[in-house]
Formats: structure tokens, C-alpha cells, sequence
């Protein structure tokens, strides 16, 4: 991972860390001013919002990215992104029309959150920061979103002050949604121009959309459906628990996201070119480096939660802790995934196996969340979580095993399982023996993880780097 690859990795790590700026700054002061009611009623309702906003997009996160890069000049990419927009623009207004429908079915305080997320469902019409990734632009996307954040946190610590103002910070994410992507389109205009779409090509590009937006679809079952069904098979207080644990476990997420995203369209520029070898070596590298960093994370995670919940959230956030440590083992196999789907099934077209996975994760987690739900609460769907995005991972992997013929090299990291063990192990261990607690133990738990997982795994990776050479250079060092 060289050159742009790197820098646009750097980028897109910001762009995907300031998508979680937000509640990780305001979480404390919100969760806190909320309780765990409040957060559940924000976090109900902004999930429905999500899958109108998924609607409006369909698959285009993957499916735009992947035809813009494959435009050989300025004049073909300007075509193709307003063919790509047309069909976006037209799918989005009829979105937003069944939203405003469904708004006239709530009542009471239902009704007032949900109509401060029209904007937000607005924002999906006019997304077009795929087509900045597409075009390996990520400093404009980075840039102009953390600006947004940065007055989004502004504008929530100066007017929330009490519960009832769910539906101020409601609008306030919601606005911030909508003015993030007019910026966009101000960045877009002033080095680019939208052509009179081939209107030709719109169900081409609506037929390429669904089936990229199906495993879209599927992976929002586990990824948001369980917050919606916790809603509706148990209550708001469970769904606030399981919204503040999963915000957690999203931040180690955002690295394999980021280097999945700024990725793509470099592996599906390589294979346009027909760089085989050189396709090799950056998959390669890429499985080698989330290998080396997401299992220590969830173990890291796993060690200092009973610390770190209720000293982040509060008290009244303890039970999250418990739904934390389970999601742990979830993002483990959701960083694999995203490595073979990124890197390799979606640049070589393999769209049958991704969406194979994913539609079998969805169906066994609904299963799971429909049986555990109602008797663990937010444990169940947590449960349910971590055995779909497994089945995901396993799936994608045996299909990938039998057509890839270097597969050994995804082996080649496993033992970092077992140093991201040794150093949980390690924390646990030396943490019964000290008598400081609250930030003292957190901060000291983090400094012996930290320097344990490095006594345990860099032997190795001397070991590593004499065993494939240059292939891993600038990856783990």
C-alpha cells in the first residue's frame, strides 16, 4: 500500500472517524441528559431513517465507485456519472415520497422525530460522494466533512440541556446530513459538469444498483434491524444499551472500513489494467494489515469494557458492557469480511458470492434476534450479530479459497489471534492487582495492552517480513 493508496487510506481513515466524531464526542453529555429512554428514542427512529436513506441509494456505495473507475477520460466519466445520478435522482424522489406517507401513520412524539429526519432521508437524494471515491478524491469528502462535525458538536452542546430535547439533536444530525452533501455538490460543480444523462441506460444502471444493494440490504438486518426489532420486541431502554455499545465497537471498525473504501476502486483500476501480480500483492497486504490490527482491538475492547462503559456513558450505561463484549467477537469476523469483499469479490465482479453471504447472515440473524430477543433483550440481538457476520466471513472465505491461489497468505495473520489473547489476558491479570479504578485503571489497562500486544506480536513480524519480503513493507511498519 503505496503512494496514493496510502494517502487515500489516510484520508478515508479521517473521513470514516469524523462519520463517528459525533457521538463519541457528544455521547457522554447526550447519554447522560438522555438516559438510556432518550437515547433509545433517537436511535429507533434515526434507524428507520437509515433504511429510507438506503433506498434512495440502493447499492451506489459500491456500484458507483466501481463504474467511475473504470473511466478511461474526463469526458466518459462525466457521461457515466450523470447516467449513475439520473437513476439515483429518480429512485430517491419516489424514497422520499413513501417517507413523507409513512409519517402521516405515527402520532405524538413518533410523529416529531421522525419529521426532523426528513432532511436526513433528503441528504440520500443528493449523496454523491461515491463519485469523489470513485475518482480516489478523498481529501474533498474528508475535509468538508469534518468541518460539518465539527459545528454539528457545536450546535449540540450549546442547545441540548435537557430530555426533552430529543428532537432538537434529532434535527441538528439530521441538518448536518443535508448540509454535508450541498456542500458536495458546490465541490463537484466547480471541476466537473453534469451532461444530459442517456436515460437509455437507466435500467441498466437500476439492474446493477438492486443487485450491489442487496447485500446492502441484507447486512443492515444485522446491522440495524436489530436495534428496530429491539424496539419493538422489547423496549427503548434496551435499544439505547445496544446503541451506545455498538457505537463503541464501530470505531476499530472504521479502519478496515476506510482501507476497504479507498481501496476499491484502486483494486478495480489494477484488474481493469489486467496488473494481476500487482492485484496479488495489495490484497495480500491488505489482509495481512487488518489481520494485525482487529484482533487485538476486539480483545483490547473485551478487556478495558467493564472499565470504560460506565465511566464513558455513565452508570446507567453499565449493562451495555455486557452487549460490548460479545460484539467484540463480531467485528473480528466483520473485519475479515469486508477485506474479501472490498479487495477481491466486488473489483472481480464475483457480485453472486457477496450477496450469497450476506442474504445468509440476514436470514440467520433474524432467526436468532426473533428467538433470543424476547427472552435476553439486547444480549440476543448481540448474539445474533455475531453469529451472522461469522457465517458471512466463513462463506465468503470457502468460495475464495477454491479459486484463489495464494488463500495461504490470508492464514499467514492468524497468530495474531493469539497474541490479541495473551494480551487480554495480560490486562485482566495485572489489573486484579491494582487498586486504582475509574480513568486511572482505564488509562493504565491501554498502556499495558499496548505494550504487551507489542512484546507479543512484533517478534513475529520480523518473522513475517523475512518470509515475504518486500510484500509487506510499508504495511506493518
Amino acid at each position: 500500500m503505496k503512494g496514493n493508496s496510502k494517502k487515500n487510506f489516510a484520508y478515508n481513515l479521517l473521513y470514516q472517524l469524523f462519520i463517528l466524531i459525533t457521538p463519541l464526542v457528544t455521547a457522554p453529555y447526550i447519554s447522560r441528559v438522555f438516559g438510556p429512554e432518550g437515547v433509545g428514542l433517537y436511535s429507533f427512529n434515526y434507524s428507520i431513517a437509515t433504511y429510507f436513506v438506503y433506498f434512495c441509494l440502493l447499492g451506489i456505495n459500491n456500484y458507483g465507485v466501481r463504474e467511475i473507475a473504470k473511466c478511461q477520460t474526463r469526458e466518459e466519466r462525466h457521461q457515466t456519472f450523470s447516467n449513475v445520478y439520473y437513476t439515483q435522482l429518480m429512485v430517491s424522489l419516489f424514497v422520499v415520497l413513501i417517507y413523507a406517507l409513512y409519517l402521516f401513520s405515527l402520532t405524538g412524539s413518533k410523529f416529531v422525530v421522525a419529521l426532523c429526519f426528513v432532511p436526513y432521508v433528503i441528504s440520500g437524494l443528493l449523496d454523491i460522494n461515491w463519485f469523489f471515491f470513485g475518482t480516489e478524491r478523498f481529501a474533498v469528502t474528508t475535509i468538508r466533512n469534518c468541518i460539518v462535525k465539527i459545528f454539528l458538536i457545536f450546535f449540540v452542546f450549546l442547545l441540548i440541556s435537557k430530555k426533552e430535547d430529543v428532537w432538537i439533536y434529532c434535527l441538528i444530525i439530521s441538518l448536518a446530513a443535508l448540509l454535508t452533501q450541498i456542500i458536495m455538490w458546490f465541490s463537484f460543480l466547480k471541476t466537473e459538469k453534469l451532461v444530459k444523462p442517456d436515460t437509455s441506460q437507466f435500467w441498466k444502471h437500476l439492474k446493477g444498483l438492486i443487485i450491489l444493494f442487496v447485500p446492502v440490504l441484507a447486512v443492515s438486518l444485522y446491522r440495524i434491524m436489530d436495534k428496530i426489532m429491539l424496539g419493538f420486541l422489547s423496549s427503548n431502554n434496551q435499544v439505547g444499551y445496544y446503541e451506545n455499545a455498538e457505537q463503541i465497537i464501530s470505531v476499530p471498525g472504521t479502519i478496515t472500513t476506510a482501507l476497504g473504501i479507498s481501496m476499491l476502486p484502486r483494486m478495480t483500476s489494477v484488474l481493469s489494467s489486467n496488473e494481476e501480480r500487482k492485484f496479488d500483492i495489495l490484497f495480500r497486504n491488505s489482509v495481512f494489515f487488518v489481520e494485525f490490527i482487529c484482533f487485538p482491538m476486539a480483545f483490547g475492547v473485551l478487556a478495558v469494557s467493564d472499565v470504560f462503559i460506565p465511566l464513558y456513558y455513565g452508570q446507567d450505561f453499565f449493562y451495555s458492557s455486557n452487549i460490548l463484549k460479545i460484539l467484540c467477537i463480531s467485528f473480528a469476523f466483520a473485519s475479515l469480511a469486508s477485506v474479501l469483499r472490498t479487495q477481491y469479490l466486488i473489483p472481480k465482479n464475483k457480485d453472486k458470492i457477496y450477496i450469497g453471504s450476506v442474504i445468509c447472515g440476514a436470514c440467520v440473524n433474524l432467526i436468532i434476534n426473533a428467538i433470543l430477543i424476547p427472552a435476553l433483550d439486547g444480549i440476543g440481538a448481540a448474539i445474533g450479530t455475531v453469529v451472522a457476520n461469522a457465517v458471512v466471513a466463513i462463506y465468503q472465505f470457502v468460495f475464495v479459497f477454491k479459486e484463489y491461489k495464494n488463500v495461504k497468505s490470508y492464514l499467514l495473520g492468524l497468530p495474531f489471534i493469539l497474541f490479541g489473547f495473551l494480551m487480554y489476558l495480560t490486562v485482566v491479570l495485572v489489573s486484579s492487582f491494582l487498586k486504582f479504578d475509574g480513568l486511572g485503571l482505564f488509562l493504565i489497562q491501554i498502556l499495558i495492552g499496548s505494550i504487551s500486544y507489542i512484546i507479543f506480536a512484533f517478534p513475529f513480524l520480523f518473522y513475517a517480513k523475512k518470509k515475504r519480503g518486500k510484500q509487506i513493507k510499508g504495511i506493518v511498519y
